[in-house]
């Protein structure tokens, strides 16, 4: 089997498509992770307790959910647990732990976990 030079130039072609879409795919996937991985450092950071205040949406700042405690430390949370969330509950949370406490009026203690949130993105994307 004999390649000529037009083969082999389609053949060399096809290569490099291939190989900079497999590099495309992989810097976008290398930096939203970074980028997840950079939020839930900056989660981790955060130290608050107190008394939940209020409770609204911050239209001025990306529509984030926000929480607003009795020492006018603020919150932003998922949807999924800003809604378990009531005024007069209690959050607390360590810095360095990526886990915000709830406790609830009603004696019930609740827990978000922001680093599985960060995981279960990180696997979402990634399929």
């Amino acid at each position: 089997m004999e390649i000529d030079g037009k083969d082999l130039n389609k053949v060399w072609n096809g290569f490099l498509i291939l190989l900079v879409i497999v590099l495309g795919v992989q810097y976008i996937n290398t930096d939203e992770n970074q980028r997840y991985e950079g939020l839930l450092f900056n989660f981790k950071e955060e130290k608050y307790s107190g008394i939940v205040v209020k409770k609204f949406i911050d239209y001025n700042n990306h529509t984030n959910l926000t929480i607003v405690l009795n020492n006018n430390r603020t919150a932003t949370l998922y949807e999924s647990f800003y809604k378990k969330i009531d005024v007069g509950d209690s959050l607390s949370k360590k810095k360095g732990d990526p886990i915000v406490w709830l406790y609830k009026k009603n004696g019930k203690i609740l827990f978000y976990d922001y680093a599985e949130k960060v995981e279960r993105i990180k696997r979402l994307k990634s399929r």
